[in-house]
């Protein structure tokens, strides 16, 4: 029976490790183009259709395995990938909409492009944490109450 916890646990985290890894590398590529953004303001702006696509890819990959455990009964339902999904995406859409605002004031090197382009993606991420938060909040806990009362 623990051999099968355990199986099951490393097949939640290979899920979650498939959206982390593509989240990560929209994240990267989004901080290379304002790397290059200081060197060749004219080339940075290519960055963002590439971040735009990895982001899908991760949305992609996360709406791919949602539906796949939507075919299980609630009681089956990982807890720890919706877990780990909500935070990431909250914590992606906080950082995207704070490099929309920073870069809307800064409309010089093409700064309305970054601009518009991370805060429609910033919803989007914003609306899938709140899509994760829900599976999260209607699976049922797997953690039972344990009296540690000695009386």
């Amino acid at each position: 029976m623990k051999g099968m916890i355990l199986l099951r646990s490393c097949n939640q985290s290979e899920k979650l490790y498939d959206v982390a890894s593509s989240l990560l590398a929209a994240g990267l590529t989004l901080l290379t183009s304002f790397y290059i953004c200081l060197h060749h303001p004219a080339v940075f702006s290519l960055f963002l259709p590439v971040f735009a696509v990895l982001l899908f890819v991760s949305i992609r990959f996360f709406r791919r395995h949602h539906q796949a455990f939507s075919e299980k009964e609630k009681s089956e339902r990982p807890v720890s990938f919706y877990k780990g999904c909500t935070l990431l995406y909250f914590a992606f859409s906080l950082y995207l909409l704070s490099v929309g605002i920073i870069f809307f004031t800064a409309y010089s090197y093409g700064g309305y492009f970054v601009a518009w382009t991370c805060l429609p993606l910033s919803i989007l991420c914003f609306i899938v944490c709140l899509q994760a938060e829900k599976e999260w909040k209607e699976a049922p806990s797997s953690t039972e109450i344990v009296n540690t009362d000695m009386a």
